[in-house]
């Protein structure tokens, strides 16, 4: 078994990293999971041809905000990163 990796920020590389939100997308049929519980919306689809989930988080040192981006299609899944825009206050998932 690999020892876990941390994960760092994109743009800074700092490695205090907050998750925020969860979000599964599924031809426009959303859902989100946040510190406040699960919603579900729809959105218009985005054209992949695949699930995809964002696991969303943002860093403590300046609050930089990203997501880990998963799309899968007929038996592989690509991963990449997304850098948005920085909020005013972030949001965290539960945590005790």
């Amino acid at each position: 078994m690999r020892e876990p990796q941390v994960v760092l920020c994109p743009v800074c590389q700092f490695e205090y990293i907050h998750l925020a939100s969860v979000e599964v997308d599924q031809n426009g049929n959303v859902a989100t999971v946040t510190g406040d519980g699960v919603q579900q919306h729809r959105r218009p689809p985005s054209g992949a041809r695949g699930a995809i989930v964002r696991v969303k988080a943002w860093c403590e040192n300046g609050q930089h905000r990203f997501a880990v981006v998963f799309e899968f299609y007929k038996g592989q899944t690509s991963v990449h990163t997304e850098v948005e825009a920085e909020p005013d206050d972030p949001p965290e998932l539960w945590r005790d």
